[in-house]
């Protein structure tokens, strides 16, 4: 094994002298995103990279790893990544495996397709050397093929590390189900695991036990990075047990790396620096602006212009000194922020508000006094405090008017409900069409497969409507080819609210994505950018749509 790995704080020290960065990568277990989310909240908060093992996510939900930070982005395979689950019929999760990184060094990052569901790869591109970044959650003991599999995924690393050895640098963060720093414990899995890593010469450290027993004891450190350095250093790891909201049963464990990323903040790299505004030269400062010029230009003109290297630095100064004389000599105007409109309105706020505006006038035309004595100034304060205590005691009628009206309204009088709970109103036949897509939601919905088991009718699994496909929930509601009439205007209807703000077209979207905006389009609300309008409008019409193919598709099986 390589020497020990130096210490965080030296790493820093040496990284701010080259100018580069050093990144924070963090290794978790967290066993469900869903349900510990705020611990990746608070990992990814002060980290750069986030690599998880067991999200429990299948593939139609990675869209959930969006909500980790505010501003990231991810690469993820969930453990049915080659053989994807619908979303109407997902068991409970388990596995898979991600890479989660900051927006800051997005432009850097490469999502890579090597390995199968229990590796996630990245590419970080450098100043002057790549990363090759790893996620890998290993088997754990007691399946019926699980020695087999770690062997499998064992194999796979060997591959992938051939592959990217002499052109990168390799880190390898993840749960290995291996507890590298007990000697007694020997079994064929780590035999494997530890000659991959003398093959390769991988390091790692042992730096304390990473799971827990379920009675809250440490019992084994099963959370490693492995790295291959020609060139980057790596700290020693770090187990992080002070994570107060994580919910696993596994510490996270970080490593800070120092790679020949430009320094944030740097204005090459710097994205987000302020944009120039644009000089309005009739208000410049024009005494200002000459003065600038004359204090610099002196210097200028005694630098000498023998070269084409030396009249490019010329010009490049006097660029920067007429710059620097009309931003230092133009008004800088502060943003205007508008203040939002009031909710409230009666004619006492109208008269407190026009008797303030015509004090404030007023105190103008005085030449704004600050003299408490002054009459002017008084007068202003007062009809000031006055339109705010209107405004605030009808907010107070207008709150106490609507628990009232809630208190007095009745069960069944659904006008009064659908007012004050702000519920948009459609018609009765929503009452029928719910139980529908409820048994399509459930898979109790009567498709032919099941029709042909009970009652033996119809053509076995093949739809009877156009004989052409097996009749699943996917057949059903977006490919068979006899319900188009009845799909097209809905879709269309559909269409326009997806293309009104987020400017989605239907045809572009995948099949999975088409039967989750029918069945559940909350799942994929954040994904497409939708407001909760719009989600209520396109869920009435996906109803609509079921509805409608229901009914056609009774008509058809009824008929002798």
């Amino acid at each position: 094994m390589p020497a020990k790995p130096p210490k965080k704080q030296k790493l820093a020290k040496t990284a701010a002298e080259e100018g580069v960065t050093v990144l924070k990568i963090i290794s978790f277990n967290c066993k469900n995103a869903k349900s510990n989310i705020y611990a990746l909240h608070d990992l990814m908060e002060n980290n750069d990279i986030l690599l998880l093992q067991e999200h429990w996510l299948f593939h139609a939900q990675l869209h959930y790893l969006q909500e980790i930070g505010k501003c990231t982005n991810y690469a993820a395979k969930g453990s049915d990544e080659y053989d994807p689950i619908q979303p109407t019929f997902l068991p409970r999760g388990h596995g898979g495996v991600a890479v989660i990184w900051k927006n800051e060094i997005d432009s850097q990052v490469r999502p890579l397709d090597d390995g199968k569901e229990r590796i996630q790869c990245v590419e970080i591109s450098g100043k002057d050397q790549k990363l090759l970044v790893v996620s890998v959650y290993l088997p754990s003991t007691g399946g019926r093929n699980s020695t087999d599999e770690f062997l499998d995924t064992i194999d796979q690393l060997n591959e992938i590390i051939t592959k990217y050895q002499d052109t990168h640098e390799i880190i390898i963060g993840g749960d290995l189900n291996e507890d590298l720093g007990n000697d007694k414990r020997q079994n064929k899995r780590k035999k494997y695991l530890q000659q991959l890593i003398a093959d390769y010469r991988l390091g790692y450290e042992n730096t304390g036990r990473t799971f827990i027993k379920t009675n809250g004891q440490e019992c084994s450190e099963l959370d490693y990075f492995l790295h291959k350095s020609r060139h980057m250093q790596v700290a020693e790891k770090e187990v992080l047990k002070d994570v107060i909201s994580n919910h696993s049963d596994h510490y996270p464990v970080r490593c800070e790396v120092k790679i020949g990323i430009p320094k944030r903040g740097t204005n090459q790299n710097n994205k987000f620096q302020q944009i120039q505004p644009t000089i309005k030269w009739d208000k410049v400062d024009q005494d200002l602006y000459l003065a600038i010029i004359n204090g610099q230009v002196d210097t200028i003109a005694e630098s000498p212009a023998e070269t084409a290297e030396d009249a490019d630095l010329l010009i490049s100064k006097m660029h920067q000194m007429l710059t620097k004389a009309a931003t230092e000599s133009s008004s800088k105007k502060s943003k205007y922020k508008a203040k939002p409109k009031l909710k409230v309105w009666t004619p006492i706020i109208k008269s407190s508000l026009k008797e303030m505006r015509k004090c404030y006038d007023v105190w103008s035309r005085n030449g704004k006094p600050t003299n408490p004595a002054d009459k002017s100034y008084q007068d202003r304060v007062n009809t000031r405090k006055e339109f705010k205590k209107q405004v605030k005691v009808e907010q107070a009628r207008e709150r106490d008017r609507e628990k009232q009206e809630i208190l007095e309204a009745r069960t069944r009088d659904k006008s009064t409900t659908y007012i004050v709970l702000k519920i948009k109103r459609y018609t009765n036949k929503d009452r029928f069409r719910i139980p529908i897509k409820l048994k399509l939601l459930t898979g109790t919905y009567s498709l032919q497969p099941l029709r042909y088991k009970i009652y033996k009718e119809g053509n076995q699994e093949i739809c009877n409507a156009c004989s052409h496909e097996v009749e699943t929930v996917e057949h059903l509601l977006v490919k068979c080819k006899a319900w188009d009439n009845i799909r097209r205007p809905v879709i269309k209807e559909i269409e326009n609210i997806l293309t009104s703000n987020s400017k989605i077209e239907w045809e572009s979207l995948n099949e999975g994505t088409k039967i989750q905006i029918l069945m559940d389009i909350t799942m994929v609300q954040r994904q497409l950018s939708l407001n909760s309008e719009e989600v209520s409008k396109i869920e009435h019409q996906a109803k609509r749509l079921i509805f409608l193919i229901h009914s056609a598709r009774c008509k058809l099986l009824l008929q002798p």
